[in-house]
C-alpha cells in the first residue's frame, strides 16, 4: 500500500447497505466476541470505494475494540451521516478510550497502545495505519477522539 503498487477496485457503493451486508456476513464473529453493534445510518450515502478495502477497515476497527476492551462484551456504534455533499462515518466503542496526547499518534505505523489504551508504546501495531492509508487513498480524512471510548471518524466526498 505504501508504494502505491496496490490497485483498488472502486465502485459506487451505498455505505449503509455495505455495512449492513458486512454485519450479516460476520454475524458469527460478532456473536462469538459478544459485540453489540448499533448501526445508525442515513439512506443513500454513496461513495466510490473498494469493498475489500472497506471490509478491512471494519475488520481492523472491530478487532481493536475487542483487543483493548476491559470486559467480556463491547458496545460499538456505527454512524453514517450525509451533509453538504460529504459523508461522515464513525465507529465508536465503549472501551477505555485513548489519552488525548495519543489520538494523532495511533494512526502511525508501529505505534501501539498498551493494554489499557492509556499511552502509546512501541510495538507492531499496523491496524489503524492501514485504516488511515485506505481512507486517504479514497480521498477521505480521518481522526480519532476520546468519548466514552475511542471513536474513529472518517469523512468522504459523496458520489
Amino acid at each position: 500500500m505504501e508504494n502505491h503498487i496496490f490497485q483498488y477496485q472502486k465502485e459506487e457503493t451505498d455505505l449503509k447497505e455495505f455495512i449492513t451486508e458486512y454485519l450479516e456476513e460476520n454475524e458469527a464473529f460478532i456473536r462469538e466476541y459478544s459485540l453489540e453493534i448499533g448501526l445508525y445510518a442515513e439512506e443513500g450515502a454513496a461513495l466510490m470505494m473498494d469493498r475489500g478495502a472497506f471490509k478491512r477497515i471494519l475488520d481492523n476497527l472491530l478487532t481493536n475494540s475487542i483487543r483493548y476492551r476491559e470486559k467480556n462484551q463491547s458496545r460499538i456504534e456505527i454512524r453514517v451521516q450525509k451533509k453538504e455533499g460529504r459523508i461522515f462515518w464513525s465507529v465508536a466503542d465503549d472501551g477505555p478510550g485513548v489519552a488525548e496526547n495519543c489520538l494523532e499518534k495511533i494512526f502511525e505505523s508501529f505505534c501501539r497502545l498498551d493494554e489499557a489504551r492509556s499511552h502509546c508504546s512501541e510495538g507492531s501495531g499496523l491496524g489503524l495505519a492501514i485504516v488511515k492509508r485506505i481512507v486517504t487513498d479514497h480521498q477521505g480524512s480521518i481522526y480519532a477522539r476520546d468519548r466514552v471510548g475511542l471513536e474513529i471518524c472518517m469523512e468522504f466526498s459523496e458520489v
